[in-house]
């Protein structure tokens, strides 16, 4: 390869005679680092976006088939739901706050239905009312208790008196009724969710109960 320069006020010039292989290998010199360098990039974009699509297909995988499960009423299956804060994540909440809520709205008209069934299989008030009572501890009670008496007897807890429980701690309670009765006479409804503070006149051992929910029910 030959470069010719001429001179500025000289009647001469320069002229530079390269062999064209230490032109080429100038060249490569330059070209391979920066091949190698773009190599390098694009390797390792690939890769993140490797990872990342194979992330998100896998989560929308799960979501697609957890939706499938909802819609054939298949509710037990608990979606894993991570803490990420991107969208794929706020669906993955959405999906399981929505089996959730789907769950416990069919499990309470399952429980209403099997209340609706076992009161009209049976004219013997205990058996009707046992699964009034197996559906009042689904949610996690310890008794469910149910005290019917006329309107017309004054002693609430006479002979007449039917009372009907369910539960592991239902011959614990039983001393109260009478006076749950008598405040939910009064109020309409009893709830109170720290047995030491309440009204009932209840000893030191039951203080650590969660919970009493007490109401009446007029025919």
């Amino acid at each position: 390869m030959l470069y010719y320069q001429p001179t500025v006020g000289r009647s001469w010039a320069v002229i530079l005679t390269v062999p064209a292989h230490v032109v080429q290998q100038l060249a490569l010199n330059t070209a391979v680092p920066l091949f190698v360098m773009i190599l390098l990039f694009a390797g390792v974009t690939y890769l993140s976006l490797f990872l990342v699509l194979r992330k998100v297909t896998r989560s929308l995988v799960v979501l697609a088939d957890e939706a499938g499960m909802i819609a054939q009423g298949q509710l037990e299956h608990a979606l894993p739901v991570n803490n990420d804060v991107d969208e794929v994540g706020q669906l993955s909440k959405a999906f399981e706050q929505m089996r959730l809520g789907l769950k416990a709205r069919l499990d309470e008209l399952n429980g209403l239905l099997k209340v609706s069934q076992g009161v009209a299989s049976s004219l013997i008030i205990g058996d009707a009312i046992q699964p009034v009572l197996q559906v009042a501890l689904r949610n996690g009670a310890c008794l469910a208790r149910v005290v019917l008496i006329e309107e017309s007897i004054t002693d609430a807890f006479s002979s007449t008196t039917n009372q009907f429980s369910l539960g592991s701690a239902s011959d614990d309670f039983k001393q109260f009724d009478a006076e749950i009765l008598n405040l939910t006479r009064q109020r309409g409804m009893l709830v109170t969710n720290n047995l030491s503070r309440a009204v009932l006149q209840c000893s030191a051992k039951y203080s650590s109960s969660g919970s009493i929910v007490g109401f009446t029910l007029a025919p």
